[in-house]
């Protein structure tokens, strides 16, 4: 054997056990869980729902989600596992289009038959998105995460990120012991970010009024009704046996401004009435809205942007849907529509600024 040869395979043979100790190490740590719950002789960093939210759903035992975007992340589970007697896991997704929870639910269905209860926030920010919208592109998606391909696999267990996280959590070996994730905490920004009047208008340009009051179109419409079909009701329709506890998310009275300063807020109305009306008609959903409870929405202590709010806001929802209250129905939804449209169409914004 010549020289050449000789040393070809000795390099193949030490790039070949390089890769195995990649591959073994990543698998031992598994820092999203994709193959087992977290070691507990290490300390786990959940810095990123998209990419661990999936081995949550997978691995951990529990009979009930709360999932969103960004306007869930203070939830915490303790409060929800209390007040409704269950086993709760948190797994939002900021920024996520109707499309994107829609499918991490379905995924967690099939991870977890025994789901009795599946609280929801919906985004006013993604009224008349397209059925098939997504935040983020394949490209960027963690989807070898979350199908069930085998061969994809190598995009996790041969990935300079993942086995740079995989190397920070090893290295924690002596420092941890018991390590368990809380959800309560998980996520949860609200000790991180100042609230307030100040904080809110900082984040916030006014421009000048539109003249004439923008109404959906056809298009808009028929897409919206499409993405409530598609990405709510079908699961509700499937779902029998799960209450799906559903809330429209409560907007500071700065995003009910940028409304009104665009003239936007019949067509944003018409959308609130698609998605009520095609929500309330089953008996397995709940829907809530706390866009009603004024002192909540004009209070600038309660958010740190336009639509961020504190952990109490999300404590406070907690305990109203315990009990039925601020729930839309049959009975109560146009008087809610109508009270809506009175207080935003008529408030004097210019005082925000004052």
């Amino acid at each position: 054997m010549d020289k050449n040869k000789k040393y070809s395979l000795i390099l193949l043979g030490v790039a070949s056990i390089c890769l195995l100790i990649v591959a073994g190490l990543t698998i031992y740590v598994d820092p999203f869980s994709h193959y087992h719950l977290p070691n507990k002789n290490f300390r786990y960093y959940m810095y990123d729902s998209r990419y661990n939210n999936d081995g949550l759903m997978r691995h951990y035992k529990y009979d009930a989600i709360i999932t969103g975007t960004s306007m869930t992340e203070n939830f915490k589970t303790s409060e929800f596992d209390k007040l409704f007697n269950v086993t709760s896991i948190k797994v939002p997704f900021p920024g996520a289009t109707y499309k994107e929870i829609d499918d991490n639910i379905k995924r967690a269905l099939v991870y977890n038959p025994n789901i009795k209860y599946i609280i929801r926030g919906l985004d006013y920010s993604k009224f008349y998105d397209k059925a098939d919208a997504m935040r983020e592109s394949d490209e960027f998606y963690p989807t070898y995460l979350t199908n069930e391909s085998i061969i994809d696999d190598v995009y996790y267990l041969f990935n300079k990120s993942v086995f740079e996280n995989t190397l920070k959590i090893f290295m924690t070996y002596s420092k941890s012991r018991n390590f368990e994730i809380n959800f309560d905490e998980i996520y949860n920004w609200n000790d991180r970010v100042v609230f307030g009047k100040k904080a809110v208008l900082s984040q916030f340009k006014r421009k000048d009024k539109i003249p004439d009051q923008q109404s959906p179109s056809q298009q808009e419409i028929l897409d919206f009704k499409k993405n409530i079909n598609v990405n709510l009701v079908e699961t509700v329709q499937k779902n029998p046996d799960i209450q799906f506890y559903y809330f429209l998310t409560p907007y500071s009275i700065c995003w009910w401004d940028s409304v009104s300063q665009e003239n936007k807020l019949e067509k944003h109305l018409y959308g609130e009435r698609m998605i009520i009306e095609a929500l309330i008609q089953y008996d397995n959903v709940h829907l809530f809205s706390f866009s009603n409870d004024f002192d909540i929405i004009t209070d600038f202590n309660n958010y740190k942007d336009l639509i961020h709010y504190s952990e109490d806001i999300n404590r406070y929802m907690l305990e109203k849907m315990s009990r039925d209250e601020n729930r839309l129905t049959e009975n109560n939804y146009q008087e809610y529509l109508k009270e809506i449209y009175e207080f935003y169409s008529t408030y004097d914004y210019d005082s925000i600024y004052e």
